[in-house]
């Protein structure tokens, strides 16, 4: 986890997001506590799991990427408690295209906030050249709702 990374590094770290009241969500906020990492920015909800994602790595190295949604479903905006950023300086939004309420003009008015605060701004997404989502062949029979991903990046000029 790059969090875990930067806090070994001796940086001051902060996570905002969501997590189910469930074993993955209880592990990985003891795991980012036991790092030194501040977790009090994530909200732990009973509605839904832990957001997930699985890696299987081929015998050729191909990886494949299986993600279950989870709390991402419901994470936007209004998760985001900005008072408490306030003593931080850099913001990284990462997983842009599996948050669907937040991605978009919630990231872009995150960003644009963040950037008011004075915060240096970085938003990580999976694309490659010309504007195209990553997505190798043997990923895409993972994914029952294919045609909802091409339609979604379609929706923000992203070639899927």
């Amino acid at each position: 986890m790059k969090k875990i990374d930067l806090r070994k590094l001796g940086c001051d770290v902060a996570i905002v997001g969501k997590a189910g009241n469930d074993n993955l969500g209880k592990f990985l906020i003891n795991k980012l506590k036991e790092e030194g990492v501040n977790t009090e920015g994530i909200k732990v909800t009973d509605k839904t799991n832990s957001s997930g994602t699985a890696v299987l790595v081929h015998s050729d190295g191909e990886r494949v990427f299986i993600h279950s949604i989870g709390v991402n479903a419901e994470s936007g905006i209004d998760d985001i408690d900005f008072e408490k950023m306030r003593k931080f300086h850099i913001l990284y939004v990462a997983g842009t295209f599996v948050l669907p309420k937040f991605d978009g003009k919630p990231t872009e008015e995150t960003l644009k906030r963040a950037k008011e605060m004075g915060f240096i701004t970085n938003a990580g997404i999976k694309m490659g050249e010309k504007g195209s989502f990553i997505m190798n062949e043997k990923e895409k029979h993972y994914f029952p709702s294919w045609q909802n991903l091409v339609e979604s990046g379609e929706k923000y000029g992203v070639k899927i």
